[in-house]
Order: structure tokens, then sequence, then C-alpha cells
């Protein structure tokens, strides 16, 4: 589970545009922190521990 802290520190990087988060371990905690981040066009979250569906919201 991604902590408040630190989702709270990847919420700050507002102007990111891509991020490689593959092979972390991540759940789907991580996808309410990277949520915040108005300018990510670039995601990889390979090779996490995520399963199921994801609401897919366009910007």
């Amino acid at each position: 589970m991604v902590s408040l802290k630190k989702c709270t520190r990847l919420s700050r990087l507002i102007k990111l545009k891509s991020i490689s988060l593959q092979s972390n371990e991540f759940n789907k905690s991580i996808i309410s922190c990277l949520g915040a981040l108005p300018s990510l066009k670039s995601l990889d979250l390979s090779n996490n521990n995520l399963g199921g569906s994801f609401p897919i919201q366009e910007r």
C-alpha cells in the first residue's frame, strides 16, 4: 500500500508528464495518487500487483 506521505509527495509533481513505476509491487492504491497529476500523459505500471478494472477519465 502507498503511504499517505509518499502520495502527498508524488502529488506535488504537477508538471510531471511521464513516469515509469514498473516492478515496484504497487497495488491499486497508487492510482489515487497518480490521479492528482494534471500533466501526466505517459505512465508505466507494468509488473506491479494491479488487478481488475480502472476507471478512465478523459481530460
